[in-house]
């Protein structure tokens, strides 16, 4: 047989089935662009060599790993579809004397010219939106670009190497099929009807079981670090319950629904209900991805979204004051120098320290227990914070005056529950607790226990503390400064280098505006990723939810064909398709701001160890996040069910 019919056939198959392979096509096209410009952007001497460029390159590494195991899982997904709607036309050319080995070669050829034709658009429009991606990134993270665009080899080998891959691994998914089915089996595939499923009672049970347990572990956790903690497991149980109810105790409501005679026995509940439990059990996984993927979506987008806008507060909450200069040691050597070279700096810029606070400190781990602080030397529970009162006094305007066994509790949000603190067998009784003012670094949201404390012989107990394994002793000198963004840049630095010259003192200066660049990098790339995979996973969505409609649509066909014949108006008819859409579409979004609602307090858990404190902005992103996604949902619902109603019109 002539290689030119095989040829032939291929193309007019792909044409004569472009209402599948077109969105088979642009889901490979879409997913190579990402993953190529995902490559370009993290090996781009832009990032590379910037200022916390390994930082942005490590979370653009991170999403890189993201869309290959989608890509991956996605393509098969969609690939899978084409081959269900093809079965039958297989089994034709079998039956008309074409070998399998023919059918064989003639799927190669398809898949060889998707694909080229996937690669070829994939990475031309990888590159043309390279440049745009990188824009925008660089406008995240407030990088002005030096050089011009280059196109990156590296990047356009690795997407070709790995999208061949997986196109021969699909390939050879679909050459196994047909080679191990017979003709007439695959004639009856595509035909073949599903039973009634039964409501398994178990797996619903198990379903509101583990969706209930994942919903209760967010509600009840207090602790940031054991809320990334049980962090996944909750989204292990999420998955298990959204799935079992989907299968199960979607059939279980739906036939709960048909022993209600009064409901039931409605025309217009008849065939929806009817409808939706015959199909249940192939939609279930469809409904069960779309729900998740949705979730992923919203989850992504909110928390970057907070974070991003979030920045100036989480500033703020790093950095007390504008300046923060920091000696090792609390010799007196160390504090006299550092103050020289502050006052040396504010002198050279004609400048003067505002609201300034000193004072030294000893931050040393413990082993917790209560309100004993006992030796430890790895894996401490929690740290003792010791501060003079005499230097609290000068900068706060207080006149606390302390005996030797005695000490006053600086708290946060809580006070500190006991009357006494025993550390290290000496016990110090709590003469007083006292509100932190926002001058001392405010350790309640830490994910580790931080007690602080003002006494009055403070190197007597520095030195009883030296021994008990990671002691830091410090001096502080932070200060507020009324300058421009650039003058306070050029005093922290100047600061620094006079330090890095000393040969009295080590240390180091810091500060909002010096910080802001590492911000903007760390929660830019975060939203950044967020954007990107976010859309990546509402695009998956759409092509779920559109070769659902497609699949449903010529599987409804005969069905309301049928039901037209036994006396239902056109309009019963219209209405019926309607409803069940509406029932299918709108499930998952539904249960899908459910797990968003059950989750927050989790989340905000987790957005504590990365500093952000706002919850009524965390719960604005949220909102507005939902509110966006819905209409693009429901803008995805009016397009989609258009198509389902042009094949089940013209069925019938």
């Amino acid at each position: 047989m002539r290689k030119s019919l095989f040829v032939s056939l291929a193309i007019q198959n792909i044409k004569k089935n472009y209402r599948t392979v077109i969105p088979y096509i642009f889901t490979c096209v879409v997913t190579i662009m990402m993953y190529s410009i995902l490559m370009s952007l993290t090996f781009s001497p832009f990032i590379l060599e910037g200022f916390g460029g390994a930082t942005v390159a490590t979370f653009l590494s991170l999403g890189l790993g993201v869309v290959v195991v989608f890509s991956f899982i996605f393509i098969f997904y969609t690939s899978g579809f084409l081959l269900k709607k093809r079965l039958k036309e297989f089994g034709i050319y079998n039956v008309l004397g074409l070998e399998k080995k023919h059918i064989s070669m003639i799927v190669g050829i398809e898949t060889i010219i998707t694909s080229v034709i996937s690669l070829v658009l994939g990475l031309l429009f990888g590159v043309l939106f390279s440049k745009l991606a990188q824009l925008f990134l660089f406008q995240l993270i407030q990088i002005d670009p030096t050089r011009e665009f280059t196109i990156s080899l590296t990047a356009i080998v690795t997407t070709i190497g790995l999208y061949s891959c997986v196109f021969l691994a699909v390939l050879l998914n679909t050459i196994w099929i047909v080679m191990r089915s017979k003709p007439i089996e695959l004639i009856r595939q595509e035909s073949a009807g599903e039973k009634e499923p039964k409501a398994n009672w178990l797996v619903a049970l198990m379903g509101f079981i583990t969706l209930g347990a994942a919903y209760y572990i967010s509600q009840t956790i207090t602790d940031p670090v054991a809320a990334i903690m049980y962090f996944f497991i909750a989204v292990i149980l999420v998955i298990i319950g959204t799935f079992c109810l989907f299968t199960s105790g979607s059939v279980v409501i739906l036939k709960a629904l048909r022993k209600n005679k009064n409901f039931y026995y409605k025309t217009k509940n008849f065939t929806s209900i009817s409808g939706m439990i015959y199909r249940m059990k192939r939609n279930a996984a469809g409904l069960a991805n779309i729900c998740l993927l949705s979730t992923c979506v919203l989850v992504m987008l909110s928390t970057t979204v907070s974070l991003y806008f979030s920045m100036d507060d989480l500033l703020s909450a790093r950095f007390k004051r504008n300046v923060i200069v920091t000696g090792i040691g609390t010799d007196e050597a160390t504090v006299i120098e550092a103050d020289r070279i502050v006052n040396d700096v504010m002198n050279e810029y004609k400048v003067a320290p505002l609201n300034s606070v000193q004072y030294r400190n000893t931050f040393a781990a413990f082993l917790i227990n209560g309100n004993s602080f006992d030796l430890i030397k790895d894996n401490p529970s929690g740290y003792l914070n010791i501060i003079p009162v005499s230097d609290f006094n000068r900068f706060a305007g207080s006149n606390y005056t302390l005996n030797d066994d005695e000490v006053i509790v600086i708290y946060g949000k809580n006070n500190y529950e006991y009357d006494e603190i025993n550390i290290l067998g000496e016990k110090y009784s709590i003469k007083e607790q006292v509100k932190n003012n926002d001058s001392i670094e405010d350790y309640s949201y830490y994910t580790y226990t931080v007690v602080t404390v003002l006494v009055n012989d403070y190197y007597h107990l520095n030195n009883l503390v030296r021994d008990s394994g990671y002691v830091n002793e410090r001096y502080t000198y932070m200060f507020d400064l009324d300058a421009p963004a650039e003058t306070q840049i050029n005093v922290i630095d100047s600061i620094y280098q006079d330090i890095k010259a000393s040969e009295i003192m080590s240390g180091m200066a810091e500060g909002q505006e010096t910080s802001r660049g590492n911000f903007m990098q760390l929660y830019g790339s975060f939203l950044f990723i967020g954007i990107f995979l976010g859309a990546l996973f509402l695009m998956a969505t759409v092509l779920i939810i559109y070769y659902k409609q497609l699949s449903e649509g010529y599987e409804d066909a005969k069905r309301f064909d049928i039901m037209k014949k036994v006396g239902m108006s056109q309009k019963e008819v219209s209405s019926s398709i309607r409803r069940q859409v509406l029932m299918v579409f709108f499930i998952p979004i539904i249960m899908a701001v459910i797990h968003i609602g059950f989750a927050f307090n989790m989340i905000k858990r987790v957005l504590f160890v990365l500093n952000m404190h706002n919850d009524q902005l965390f719960v604005i992103c949220t909102i507005g996040t939902i509110v966006i996604f819905t209409l693009v949902y429901g803008i995805v619902y009016a397009l989609t069910s258009r198509t389902y109603n042009k094949i089940v019109n013209s069925k019938y």
